[in-house]
């Protein structure tokens, strides 16, 4: 429905551009056209950053959010205060993380700037991520790994953080997420033992 939306969007600015332009008389259609046509991909451009449904649609679940997008196969959802993080796949081996806020009506269509990345770190066999949803004090984080065991990942906080193994053909190939309460510059995981400090 999200890419119908952008479709339509598109075909309404398009035909705008040739009513417009058939209206004009000849010595001004060179000036007009290119402006049109400029002006129409900032207005398609400027709506797939920051949808224009959010001013008139708001979804009760983030599942809806979600399902509107269009995206893939929901795995899970991972709620916060004021936000959530859907993972979800493409595909067997092809994931994402949907990041979707709140307000007080229900959830809406994330935009491109809906999140910030607070802390990142890559080594030959981890990858690390703490986002957080602007606007809001949640935070997230989202990794990978490799592993010669089955892994076991632990926050500061002493609980177990969820993961998804991808393969265990040689090493455990897996991804991590979860919601991080009270993000602080004292953060960290363990994987099987082994601590990572996830702060700046």
């Amino acid at each position: 429905m999200y890419n119908a939306f952008q479709i339509v969007l598109s075909v309404v600015a398009i035909g705008l551009i040739i009513v417009l332009v058939r209206k004009n008389n000849v010595n001004r259609k060179k000036l007009i056209t290119p402006l049109l046509i400029g002006l129409c991909v900032l207005v398609i451009s400027l709506t797939s950053i920051f949808p224009i449904e959010n001013t008139f649609m708001t979804f009760d679940t983030p599942e809806s959010v979600f399902d509107y997008m269009n995206l893939g196969e929901i795995h899970t959802v991972i709620y916060g205060e004021d936000s959530c993080m859907i993972v979800y796949f493409e595909d067997a081996s092809t994931y994402g993380y949907l990041y979707i806020p709140k307000d007080d009506d229900g959830y809406k269509i994330p935009n491109y700037y809906s999140t910030t990345i607070v802390y990142s770190e890559l080594d030959a066999h981890n990858y690390f991520k703490v986002k957080r949803v602007i606007g809001t004090d949640d935070y997230y984080i989202t990794g990978s790994s490799l592993s010669s065991e089955e892994p076991l990942i632990i926050d500061f906080n002493n609980r177990e953080v969820p993961h998804y193994l991808l393969s265990t053909v040689g090493e455990y190939s897996f991804i991590f997420y979860g919601y991080i309460e009270d993000y602080t510059d004292a953060y960290f995981i363990t994987i099987n033992d082994r601590r990572f400090d996830l702060y700046n």
